[in-house]
Formats: C-alpha cells, sequence, structure tokens
C-alpha cells in the first residue's frame, strides 16, 4: 500500500465518526433538541447552545440519548433534519423541540425563509414610525461616550458638536485643549 492508499483511508475512517442525538425533558418525558456532532462529548456538552435551550435546562433535568454513531457528516445532517421534522419546531409552532434550525445549518444560522420573515416582520415594526423632538433630543444627550467641552467659554455637549462648529476633525479638539 503506497502513501496516497493509506491516506485516503485514514481520511474514510475519520468521515464516519458523526452522532446524532437527542436531549429529553425528565418532568414530560419528550425530546426537546435534536443536534449531531463530531464527537461524544458534544451531546453532554452545556457550551454554545441557545438561550431557550438553556432556559429549558434551567427549569428541568433531561437525559441524552444517542441515536445514531458512525455516520458521514451527510448522514448525520440528514438524521437531523428527519427528526428535526418529526418532533417539530416550539418556534414554528409545529412540535416540541427548541431547535432553531431545521437542521444542518449549525447554530446562529436562519434558513433563507426564516431570514427573510424575520427582517419583514422588523420592517414592518419599524416602517412609519417618527420619534417626537423629547425622543431625538434623549437620544442625542444620552449617549454614554458624550464628552461634554467647554472652549472659550462656550460649552458643546460633545466633542463632534465642537468640531463642527469650528470645522475641524474631533482629534484635532482633543489635541488642541488637551481633553482626554
Amino acid at each position: 500500500m503506497d502513501i496516497k492508499e493509506t491516506k485516503q483511508n485514514t481520511t474514510q475512517l475519520g468521515q464516519n465518526n458523526w452522532i446524532v442525538y437527542r436531549h429529553i425533558r425528565n418532568d414530560k418525558n419528550m425530546p426537546f433538541y435534536i443536534g449531531i456532532g463530531k464527537d461524544i462529548s458534544r451531546p453532554y456538552n452545556k457550551r454554545s447552545r441557545s438561550k431557550f435551550w438553556k432556559s429549558i435546562i434551567g427549569k428541568t433535568e433531561y437525559t441524552v440519548e444517542i441515536l445514531f454513531e458512525d455516520l458521514t457528516k451527510e448522514q448525520a445532517i440528514e438524521k437531523e433534519v428527519e427528526f428535526i421534522e418529526l418532533y417539530g419546531r416550539i418556534d414554528l409552532k409545529t412540535g416540541t423541540l427548541c431547535n432553531m434550525t431545521c437542521g444542518g445549518e449549525g447554530t446562529g444560522k436562519l434558513n433563507d425563509d426564516l431570514e427573510f420573515i424575520r427582517r419583514k416582520k422588523i420592517i414592518a415594526t419599524l416602517t412609519g414610525k417618527k420619534l417626537s423632538s423629547a425622543s431625538k433630543i434623549k437620544c442625542c444627550t444620552g449617549q454614554k461616550n458624550r464628552m461634554p467641552v467647554t472652549i472659550d467659554g462656550i460649552e458643546y455637549l460633545s466633542l463632534r458638536q465642537a468640531a463642527l462648529a469650528f470645522g475641524v476633525h474631533k482629534n484635532t479638539i482633543k489635541k488642541l485643549y488637551y481633553i482626554k
């Protein structure tokens, strides 16, 4: 056997180490999460989980069940998608799972349809909303990093405002008047 064949065999052996698992609520005896992982420790790890998942385990104990082992990544993703579809998701009002995606994407990613819906909701909420003059003033004066500046007896609300009044960059104001 030559070096290329050895590398191919080693790579192929390493591809079949994916698992599919589920987390089951002990109080209701219902699955609440389906996941995949490259090693056996992932199902037991509480890091890199959504707030939704953490709120559930804050209320009840849970059991980890390994559904499949020794799968390729593609097989694991296929099974994850299949099980998420079978049990349904709470956020879509189709089932019991707190998974935030339909499977296979990893955390924090939404499929295109859900991303589109989310953006539409934000746009609908903000469209046509006008701020009153009082609200605009509160937004301007309520910033944490604002530094009031007094130059030649005139007080400016911020470095930026002083810089605009003098027609220079705010760093110039800082240097000239030794403002920290």
